[in-house]
């Protein structure tokens, strides 16, 4: 604020104002401030003692925002587009505090990620100045004229900024002003159009953490509503692989409400694939199965028009790995037989699809299992299939080995020429297959019979014959038939059982009856007979059965059941229910019927009731009792049905009564009611129970209820009476008088205590308890009334009365303030408001605040430096008690000069170092502008010829004359000039010794025409050293005048052996056993085409077959490599594995035995091992008979056949039965009869008699003696 004496020619002048006075002519208020408004008067006094007066009103506009960094136009955060216009013309109170003359105006904006951010003054309509400052308030860029935006005066720039928090600084070039036409922004994502999508390459991908700030909205029209519309969006593209491709926008860096969507087509005409709003939470994460070749953009954005942050787009496909557990089983199998391939599909597969031929060659089928049933033997190749329709690119493969089934004709059927003789043995070998006319290609024969059936007397058997090659079988049937001829069956006992009931008595299981040959009879069923007939509770029933054998002999077996009832009887539960008389308890009737344990219906019969106790008089049990009788007569169970008799009927009491009193003493006993009756019509009294208080005891007001019971005849029922005292008070109270005093503090005024104890209106004490107080003005800071309240409450809680005690505050303190400031400072601008001192507190202990009265500067104004002194006042809370505080500024400048950061640059030549010009002005410490002034230049060295520095210097000089700074501006002389070698040589050798020193290239020039030479540096071998092949590189090196610009010209040789390898003669030989192909050890080293030692490596063997088990080939193989590690040559040992060991079978055994059924198998021997140490086991050929067949006696030979694994090597072992019959037979009695006469007297019938071996012997008669 400056004040104006105007042009008087008075001799002294006297200035007043509000917390001013001067005695200056034009004296200045620095920091105008609203505390500074008011009149300001001027008395000037001339020589003469002459005095006029005048005044003027001053007004004090208040800053406006913007004016200052530490009130700023606030932005906001992430500002996508933002304008303002501001005018910073000195009429708008803006302050100077930066750059040029002109106001300044400041606008902040935060940044929470790095963006690039476009600010343009492109709209203003003068010469504008823009500048960016920091959070901290340090310049970090400006722009004068000609922006990115705009030509000409106006001001604009684009930077790229980091989070944080910064400033835009408006003004007008030196003082220029007018309306600041701001615009700003973030700049959009380099991705924000469909047309600049970010194309994605290899998959996975991570885009990194972005962000989709200040993006705009380009959705296409296809976008699915199912999502919602998504905001903000940027755009990505990725090559569809055929696979499932997933997009995903969860992890830990995506921290806004995202959307994701998925499209096909041209920008501006997509159709939508997928999308997804809230995956995970409020993130997003979608999958698709794309087609290989097509290119999908992928549109991320956030949900809500708001919707922007970070995000980190992560994209993969899923590629098909080949199946995995790949099996086929059985395997192998016989032709005509099913196989089940099986396996799991590889990594991201849901499927398999197998083929054969190649991997996707001839479909088969699809899943696992797969069923197949293939004619030879067969590869299949199991490919992975996903959801996506796509195939894994590999395969696993599974061969199932198919063997052929073997050949079979069975010979021709054969009858048994002798009545009674046993069917013969069948052929064990192919060889006796075909000995008896039948045909086959098997390497094994075995057969079993079948139970034989009978036709009369003809018994059939029906022989199967199963040939086997390479484990596949084939069968045939034979049928043999022989004739039995029987005599009369022989029937057990009959039988007999008792049981409960006639159904019990079911058909009997049969015993077996053979005929004379052993063959079973059938069992026919004759007759069923029962006595009495028919049988209904208890009697027989015999049931006769015959058998007939082929030659129509019949006998006959009976069976009898004795039927005797035991099954007892099952009543019904027994019943039961509760009455409340005895005359309730009548007889319940007869319960249901039941059926016994043969399903016959029985009735119940009433036996009668039993009472308990006896007569029943009020309560007690009647039990009704039922009979139930079988049909036996003896057998009973007993039906009962129990009433409890239990009196129920309740009680009804008169109704309650009640009444109200004062006092708890008026509540007395009320007497008892009048009797009432029970539901059966007895008298019933009340009995006095006691009376409840509540509370209890009844001090003041509550209830006293007396209570009486009537009791029924069964002593439990009960019902009570009751009396209820309502006991209310309802008496005043009458306080003390109240009570007053003035004091001079607030804090004098204290509780008072309470007042006396007072009586209630039934004679009971009542103490007063504090309310509180009550402050007038409240709260009384300073002066006032407060009024302390205490409360007397009656018994009753409700009745109460008030008693107060008014204190009268009034005030009568002084102030001390604190001891005045000083300091120094070293610009004006430095001598700031020191800001208010320490509070002070009054004569009650209240804080006392000071206010600022103003500032006085000498001389004045202060321009570079002097003293200010600023004064503050404390006044007490009266308005009336006032003390002053100042602090006096001692500006004394000390701040120094801060010149532009020195210059330089390099340049070729001495002469090229010219005076660069004055550098900028700068401002001082107090912000005033500081000339710089040409000192001169030195050189280093003195004088610089060739390289060297060249120092301008120019000098500040601040306004106390004595503080300077320097800037300098320094050029290195450095020739720049490259220089530039021949073209590099190069050839190829075959030797490390041919790539010699090649010799110096030719002289060049450098840039100033200077000849410079080539100086070998060496060689450098790579690698080192070169033992076979690489590269042997020699340098020379030219060395520019300033002994650091060099240039290299290189000659390599690059060295690539290319001469073969040729091993020894491969080696053979035959063995007997694959343990005896042992490794054959190396074969001896050789030499490469350059002179070199090379020696062999096993590479392994191979077998064929694989596993070699018994013949075969085992090839073993050593490699041969040279030093490239490429050039190879093998070298083979093949054995040839034949096997020619033989076999030695255990000792033959034997024994003797009676009967031809005693020389059964007698199992396999023990297992030999061959001549390779195998495990061979014998395999049954069959069994030779002689005579053929063995009837009596004879022998029978069992050949058991051990076969080397080469199939053709075998050793029979053979196992001999001597069949001797020397046990005589056993024949029964002789038999004996009586007859009347001698033509009755025939041919008896003759007993069966079997020798030791159980055949029958023929009888034969030898004679007829009379």
């Amino acid at each position: 604020m400056y004040l104006y004496g105007g042009s008087s020619t008075g001799s002294s002048y006297s200035w007043s104002g509000p917390g001013f006075t001067s005695s200056l002519e034009d004296p200045s208020r620095p920091n105008a401030n609203s505390g500074m408004a008011g009149t300001y008067t001027l008395t000037v006094t001339d020589t003469y003692g002459c005095t006029e007066t005048a005044s003027t009103a001053v007004t004090v506009n208040p800053s406006p925002t913007g004016a200052t960094i530490s009130n700023p136009i606030v932005i906001g955060t992430d500002p996508c587009s933002y304008s303002d216009t501001e005018n910073n013309c000195t009429s708008n109170c803006f302050a100077n505090d930066i750059g040029n003359t002109s106001d300044d105006i400041y606008w902040q904006f935060t940044l929470t990620q790095a963006a690039t951010v476009d600010i343009s003054f492109c709209g203003s309509s003068f010469d504008t100045y823009l500048r960016i400052l920091d959070g901290g308030g340090t310049q970090i860029w400006t722009n004068d004229d000609n922006g990115p935006f705009c030509a000409g005066l106006q001001s604009s720039a684009q930077r790229p900024l980091a989070a944080g928090t910064y400033y835009i600084v408006g003004e007008g070039y030196s003082s220029n002003c007018g309306n600041i036409v701001m615009t700003m922004g973030i700049s959009p994502p380099s991705n924000d159009d469909c047309a600049n999508a970010i194309a994605i390459g290899a998959l996975p991908y991570s885009s990194g953490v972005q962000n989709n700030n200040c993006a705009t909205n380009d959705i296409p029209a296809s976008t699915s509503g199912g999502c919602g519309t998504h905001y903000n969006n940027v755009w990505y593209t990725v090559t569809g692989t055929g696979n499932n491709i997933t997009a995903s926008l969860v992890n830990g860096s995506t921290n806004f409400d995202t959307e994701i969507h998925i499209y096909t087509g041209a920008c501006g005409s997509q159709t939508e694939v997928t999308c997804n709003d809230d995956y995970s939470g409020l993130q997003s994460q979608t999958s698709w199965c794309s087609t290989n070749g097509t290119t999908y953009y992928i549109s991320v954005g956030g949900y809500g028009t708001s919707s922007e942050g970070n995000y980190v787009l992560s994209v993969s496909d899923a590629p098909l790995g080949p199946p995995t557990g790949v099996s086929v089983s059985p395997n192998p199998i016989c032709n005509g037989e099913n196989a089940n391939l099986t396996g799991t599909p590889g990594t991201n597969g849901n499927g398999i699809s197998w083929y054969t031929g190649s991997c996707g060659g001839t479909l088969v089928g699809t899943g696992s299992p797969l069923n197949v049933s293939p004619s030879s033997t067969t590869t299949y190749y199991a490919q992975t299939t996903g959801a996506c329709g796509n195939s894994s690119s590999s395969c696993t493969a599974v061969t199932l080995t198919v063997n052929p089934i073997p050949n079979i004709i069975c010979p021709p059927d054969y009858n048994v020429p002798v009545c009674n003789n046993p069917v013969p043995a069948g052929a064990n070998t192919p060889a006796a297959f075909i000995g008896l006319g039948g045909a086959t290609n098997a390497t094994g024969i075995s057969y079993v019979d079948g139970a034989p059936s009978m036709s009369g007397c003809t018994e059939t058997t029906i022989r199967t014959y199963t040939a086997t090659l390479a484990g596949c079988t084939n069968d045939c049937n034979q049928t043999i038939t022989r004739t039995i001829v029987p005599s009369a069956p022989v029937v057990p006992a009959n039988g007999s059982s008792t049981v409960s009931c006639p159904a019990d008595a079911v058909a009997p299981s049969t015993p077996v009856v053979s005929d004379a040959c052993g063959n079973n009879l059938t069992a026919v069923l004759e007759s069923v007979t029962d006595s009495p007939n028919p049988v209904t509770c208890e009697g027989t029933r015999t049931y006769r059965y015959s058998y007939t054998d082929c030659a129509s002999n019949t006998v006959y077996w009976d069976y009898v059941y004795t039927i005797n009832y035991s099954g007892g009887l099952t009543p019904p539960a027994n019943g039961s229910s509760t009455v409340s008389c005895p005359a309730d308890a009548v007889n319940p009737g007869a319960p249901a019927n039941i059926t016994d344990a043969c399903g016959r219906s029985v009735s119940a019969v009433l036996i009668g009731s039993t009472d308990t106790p006896n007569p029943v008089t009020c309560e007690g049990t009647r039990v009704w009792r039922y009979r139930y009788t079988a049909c036996d007569g003896t057998t009973t169970a007993d039906w009962t049905y129990t009433y409890t008799i239990n009196y129920s009927g309740g009680l009804t009491p008169p109704a309650n009564g009640s009444s109200t009193v004062s006092c708890p003493a008026d509540a007395v006993n009320p007497g008892a009611p009048a009797n009432i009756t029970d539901a059966c019509g007895r008298s019933v009294s009340a009995v006095l129970v006691g009376s409840t208080d509540t509370p209890n005891p009844v001090t003041c007001e509550g209830t006293r209820v007396w209570r009486y019971r009537y009791t029924a005849c069964d002593g439990t029922t009960t019902a009570d009476w009751t009396y209820t005292y309502t006991i209310d008070y309802s008496g005043g109270l009458t306080p003390p008088a109240n009570g007053s005093s003035t004091v001079t503090c607030p804090a004098d005024a204290v509780d008072p205590g309470a007042p006396a104890n007072i009586t209630d209106a039934c004679g009971r004490t009542v103490s007063a308890v504090l309310v509180g107080s009550t402050d007038t003005p409240n709260p009384v800071t300073c002066e006032g009334t407060r009024v302390w309240t205490y409360r007397y409450t009656a018994c009753d809680g409700t009745t109460t009365a008030d008693w107060t005690y008014t204190y009268t505050i009034d005030y009568s303190g002084a102030l001390t303030p604190p001891a005045n400031g000083s300091s120094t400072v070293s610009c004006p601008s430095d001598a700031v408001d020191p800001g208010p001192p320490a509070n002070i507190t009054d004569a009650c202990g209240q804080t006392v605040s000071a206010v600022l009265i103003g500032s006085t500067d000498a001389p004045n104004p202060v321009t570079c430096e002097g003293t200010r002194v600023w004064t503050y006042r404390y006044t007490a809370c009266d308005g009336t008690t006032t003390a002053d505080w100042t602090y006096t500024y001692t500006i004394d400048y000390s701040g120094g000069l801060t010149p532009p950061a020195n210059g330089s640059s390099t340049v070729s030549c001495p002469a090229d170092a010219v005076d660069p010009g004055a550098p900028a002005n700068i401002t001082d410490a107090c912000g005033r502008t500081v000339s710089a002034v040409l000192v001169g230049s030195t050189e280093i060295p003195n004088t610089v010829t060739c390289d060297g520095t060249v120092v301008w210097t120019y000098r500040y000089t601040a306004c106390d004359g004595i503080t300077t700074a320097d800037w300098t501006y320094t050029y290195t002389v450095t020739p720049s000039g490259a220089l530039t070698p021949p073209a590099n040589g190069s050839s190829t050798v075959s030797c490390p010794a041919d790539a010699t020193d090649t010799g110096a290239p030719a002289n060049i020039t450098d840039a100033c025409g200077r000849t410079v030479s080539a100086v070998l540096v060496g060689s450098t071998e790579t690698p080192n050293p070169v033992t076979c092949e690489g590269t042997v590189v020699w340098t020379y090196r030219y060395t520019a005048c300033d002994g650091t610009t060099t240039a290299d010209w290189t000659y390599t040789y690059t060295i690539d052996y290319s001469g073969g390898l040729t091993p020894p003669a491969n080696g053979s030989s035959t063995v007997t056993c694959p343990a005896d192909a042992v490794d054959p050890g190396a074969p001896a080293n050789i030499t490469d085409a350059c002179g070199r030692t090379v020696s062999a490596v096993l590479v392994g063997s191979t077998d064929t077959p694989n596993p070699v088990t018994c013949e075969g080939t085992r090839v073993w193989t050593y490699r041969y490599t040279a030093c490239d590690g490429t050039t190879t040559a093998d070298w083979t040992y093949t054995y040839t594995i034949d096997y020619s060991g033989g076999l030695t079978p255990p000792a033959n055994g034997s024994s003797t035995v009676e009967c031809i059924v005693d020389a059964v198998d007698p199992g396999a021997p023990a297992d030999i091992t061959d001549a390779c140490g195998n495990l061979v086991s014998a395999v049954l050929v069959g069994s030779t008979e002689t005579p053929n067949p063995v009837t009596c006696e004879g022998s029978v030979v069992w050949t058991y056949r051990y076969t080397a694994c080469d199939g053709s090597t075998t050793a029979d072992w053979n196992y001999t039965y001597t069949i001797d019959l020397t046990t005589a037979p056993i024949v029964p009695a002789d038999g004996s009869s009586t007859v009347e006469c001698l033509s009755a007297a025939t041919a008896p019938v003759t007993p069966v008699v079997t020798d030791a071996c159980g055949n029958n012997i023929v009888p034969t008669l030898l004679s007829t003696v009379d």
